[in-house]
């Protein structure tokens, strides 16, 4: 789809199984919890100390940390759930490049080197660490230099990691799908690449630009039912927010969910109030609180359950829920499955066929909008990067997060973008939306990074070095043989 840039016994039955869902949701919200370097229960010592700094958390920060064995900083009471891997999102400041350890409850330090620009301005980095089940200790320290300045930490996964109920098993509404669907299946040791050949670039007359798509995502299947009536406005730049036909679908929404007029693909995926079927529609739109819903085009429902991968993406026919990155994944520190890609067909996608698992492309497809020269690339092309490519090598954290997706599950092409650019299917929604989670704990929009910045240079890395899964197939997912990745755990409620 072309996309416009400027993302009785019965009713006692039906109570339980409310309260149960509603239970399962307050039980299952995924959490995260900040603590402040200079908080009170805290441990300085030597010269550490708290600081003024006005970009801060609470206007303060600790300094001074490090250049001895006596400097250092020690967090006390960080809790967790249980056992296990953790994401621990680090606010630091620093005008430079300084080395800091981290030690976990008295064990062995590990050493990150963080750079920055500002000693009043903080900059997320995330780090993974064991903890264990109650109170945790974590010290910053540098015997032989100093360290950055230390803002605060956000931990998120407890122990048990995003998607994942306190029971190990995932959470269908932030990790969904059965094991096997392709939706959860990492890239195997039988895959066979070819270069796709993706470069930045001055076609069109300007520089490549990354520009992430938003899909909305509607889990909660117990909001108020709302009126979806059919809009034909589509991309043309008109009012989407009137009915304009007939009464498609009534689907639950948020009283509050409001979604403003505009020229976004706005892909969507509406858990229904079985809680287990999933309505699709493009693009969706709702302006008013308590108002009617309007979309031009709804697509067969799929079972949250299941393997289809089918859904609302016009160019390919692909899910609007599958392989979106969602909201709290940033700050976890980790993409545990497959993700969706947008490129410009004009320059990559070959006319005019699909690949499996797509099963359309554009309806405007031709010889001179689908102008790529390589007849496996187009709609549905699984785009990876191999195995031995050097994460370590790019400098920013969520371009390390992205690039470790598509090195462990890959990409599928899912629309073209219309114009010289690349994109990533983000989450938006009731539950938040991706942009704004990356704004604040990176500092720097995911949206359209200037060129030259960090993270636009890792972009260009990556996106210059994917490669094609020529022989990803139904029977094949992925290429085949022993997976980079073992399979998700199954389905918890």
């Amino acid at each position: 789809m072309k996309q416009e840039f400027q993302d009785g016994t019965k009713l006692l039955a039906w109570a339980l199984r409310l309260a149960i869902v509603t239970a399962l949701l307050s039980c299952t919200m995924w959490a995260q919890t900040s603590y402040e370097a200079e908080g009170s229960g805290n441990t300085l010592s030597g010269q550490a100390t708290v600081m003024s700094c006005s970009g801060c958390s609470g206007g303060k920060n600790v300094g001074y940390i490090g250049n001895s064995s006596s400097n250092y900083l020690i967090m006390n009471s960080i809790q967790a759930t249980s056992s296990g891997s953790a994401t621990i999102t680090v606010y630091y400041c620093v005008s430079g490049t300084r080395s800091v350890y981290v030690s976990v409850n008295g064990g062995a330090g590990t050493e990150y080197t963080w750079s920055g620009t500002s000693w009043t301005t903080p900059v997320a980095a995330s780090i993974t660490v064991t903890l264990q089940a109650g109170s945790n200790t974590l010290k910053f320290y540098n015997s032989s230099a100093w360290a950055p300045d230390i803002d605060r930490i956000v931990v998120a996964g407890g122990g048990s990691g995003y998607g994942l109920l306190p029971n190990g098993l995932r959470d269908k509404y932030k990790w969904p799908f059965d094991s096997a669907s392709l939706w959860n299946t990492s890239i195997g040791s039988g895959a066979v690449y070819q270069a796709a050949g993706i470069t930045s670039n001055n076609g069109g007359g300007y520089t490549t630009y990354f520009h992430p798509d938003s899909d909305v995502v509607i889990m909660a299947p117990t909001a108020p039912q709302t009126s979806l009536y059919y809009n034909g406005v589509g991309w043309n730049g008109g009012n989407r927010c009137m009915s304009q036909g007939s009464l498609l679908d009534t689907v639950p929404v948020p009283a509050n969910y409001v979604l403003a007029n505009s020229g976004d693909n706005n892909s969507t995926a509406i858990l229904r109030s079985d809680a287990r079927t999933i309505e699709q529609n493009q693009p969706f739109t709702r302006c008013n609180a308590s108002g009617i819903a309007t979309t031009l085009v709804t697509f067969s429902d799929v079972d949250i359950y299941g393997t289809d991968p089918s859904g609302a993406h016009g160019g390919s026919g692909l899910s609007a829920l599958g392989g979106t990155i969602r909201y709290g994944e940033f700050t976890f520190g980790k993409i545990q499955h497959p993700m969706k890609v947008e490129l410009w067909a004009q320059q990559y996608y070959h006319c005019c066929a699909y690949h499996w698992p797509a099963t359309t492309v554009d309806g405007y497809a031709n010889s001179s909008t689908y102008g790529g020269t390589n007849p496996n690339f187009g709609p549905g092309s699984l785009l990876v990067l191999l195995p031995s490519f050097n994460v370590n090598s790019l400098t920013t954290t969520p371009g390390k997060i992205l690039a470790q997706a598509f090195k462990d599950y890959g990409a599928y092409a899912v629309d073209d973008v219309s114009s010289n650019g690349w994109g990533l299917i983000i989450e938006q929604g009731p539950n938040g939306r991706v942009l704004d989670e990356f704004s604040g704990l990176y500092g720097y929009s995911m949206d359209q990074p200037a060129a030259g910045s960090a993270f636009m240079n890792d972009l260009v890395t990556i996106f210059q070095a994917l490669q094609i899964v020529t022989n990803n197939s139904s029977t094949n997912i992925g290429g085949g043989g022993t997976r980079r990745q073992p399979a998700p755990p199954a389905l918890g409620n």
